[in-house]
């Protein structure tokens, strides 16, 4: 299914930029670009149900103006909500974390294009997004390669009247029991199609105003044969998040999630 997506993928001319935004438009390539940038070259791929031009300069702030806010929850301030002529969208540029962000922090090093951190979550996200996994959309990705390192960017479609799992916790109070089951439900959906999401916290868990929960921020995540070892390291990661967030009501929340998650594998 993936490769029958990206095989559909497409790039197309469109002119509608926000005001002051003038990107003269190139005659698009099937599936990606490749053109020379000052020693650099990039590629674009764009989901073909998104109008999105395949323009580098799109995944740039800036390119905006007013029309990007940076989004404030979670994340390492590389996040930012874009309001688009094809939609409400999420720009995410790739960071990395830890020590070694101190001196390459948005560089990684080159592969193959298949293999770049966008291309790769880009394929996946809308793999599972068609599988009916409870994901958005990625619109479009991209990646800028100089020599053998590159940086990259992910545009995905915004999740309208949406709080992190963290938030909803916190202002339900002791009714967030109520989010215990669909929380455990939305996990156990991605552990049973084989998905490990790498970074699976309570920033990127979202919960929506009908309490529906959606999975976000595929980043290094993959399909791998979910055994009972990799499915409880997940559930401890989001457990440690939960208790560093929100302290005594995190750990409540933990355990209880954790409960049921057991207990729903049992009655299967």
């Amino acid at each position: 299914m993936c490769q029958r997506l990206c095989r559909s993928i497409c790039c197309i001319r469109f002119s509608a930029l926000p005001t002051g935004c003038e990107i003269k438009m190139a005659d698009p390539h099937f599936n990606s670009t490749h053109r020379p940038v000052r020693q650099m070259h990039h590629g674009i791929r764009v989901h073909p149900d998104f109008p999105v031009p395949a323009r580098i300069e799109i995944f740039t702030p800036r390119t905006w103006g007013d029309k990007a806010v940076k989004v404030s929850d979670g994340g390492r301030n590389t996040a930012w909500y874009l309001s688009t002529p094809w939609g409400e969208a999420v720009l995410r540029h790739y960071h990395r974390g830890g020590l070694i962000s101190r001196f390459v922090d948005e560089r990684y090093l080159w592969i193959s294009e298949e293999r770049t951190r966008s291309f790769a979550e880009f394929a996946l996200l809308n793999e599972l997004h068609a599988q009916g996994l409870p994901v958005p959309r990625a619109m479009a990705a991209s990646y800028q390669r100089r020599g053998v390192t590159y940086r990259a960017a992910i545009m995905t479609e915004r999740l309208h009247n949406t709080v992190s799992l963290a938030q909803a916790i916190s202002r339900a109070g002791p009714a967030s029991i109520r989010l215990v089951e669909p929380v455990s439900t939305a996990i156990r959906q991605l552990h049973d199609a084989n998905v490990y999401h790498a970074d699976l916290n309570a920033h990127n868990i979202l919960v929506d105003d009908a309490q529906k929960i959606w999975l976000i921020d595929f980043d290094k995540s993959s399909r791998r044969p979910m055994t009972a070892s990799l499915r409880e390291q997940s559930l401890q990661r989001l457990g440690r998040s939960l208790q560093k967030l929100l302290g005594e009501q995190g750990v409540i929340f933990s355990g209880q999630l954790q409960q049921h998650y057991q207990q729903s594998g049992k009655n299967r």
